[in-house]
């Protein structure tokens, strides 16, 4: 698919590209061009930061770990590699 004109067939239909802001659509093509670890760990290492992670971050992260099917050791060890990176 040319990605010039990907967000055409999608135009006004929510929960798709189309309906993101231009950061959330980049982020979403990224995670989408990534392997499920990779693309989780790109995403933990955000929400750490700022060297914690609140309430509503670590139920989207598990989310985002259930929909990516990782296991939830995979998410755990990938979550101590960065909380180890971020200083969390």
């Amino acid at each position: 698919m040319d990605m010039r004109h990907a967000g055409k067939q999608f135009r006004g239909r929510p929960g798709t590209l189309a309906a993101l802001d231009a950061d959330d659509a980049f982020i979403a093509l990224l995670i989408a061009a990534m392997d499920a670890s990779a693309a989780f760990a790109v995403a933990a290492d955000l929400v750490l930061q700022n060297g914690r992670m609140e309430r509503l971050e670590g139920r989207c992260l598990r989310r985002l770990a259930a929909d990516l099917g990782l296991s939830q050791a995979t998410a755990r060890a990938i979550l101590d590699v960065m909380r180890m990176e971020n200083g969390a």
